[in-house]
């Protein structure tokens, strides 16, 4: 009887850790399927965000040009204030 109930007892203690072992495991392998899936999502967003860029790079230069031309424009002698002002209302920015 005392025979008996040791091996019950170890076979019980052998598939609890065995099932403590597979456990773990699988919680490991979903942690780094976890990790695949944010740094896959993290490079699916480079390609945006160098479009972005250079959308904004865009906006910048005609911004800065359209700038120049209008402060040569304020610079030279022959404009009064109101065709400055006029020039500056008549210019549009677009923001993306």
């Amino acid at each position: 009887m005392f025979l008996i109930s040791f091996i019950i007892s170890i076979a019980i203690i052998f598939v609890t850790l065995y099932n403590s072992f597979i456990q773990k495991k699988n919680q490991v392998e979903n942690a780094f399927s976890t990790v695949d899936v944010i740094l896959q999502k993290r490079s699916d967003l480079i390609p945006r965000l160098v479009t972005l860029a250079q959308m904004y790079m865009q906006f910048e230069q005609k911004i800065l040009t359209e700038i120049s031309r209008l402060r040569s424009r304020a610079s030279s002698k022959d404009l009064s204030d109101n065709s400055i002002a006029e020039s500056v209302q008549k210019t549009k920015f677009r923001e993306f």
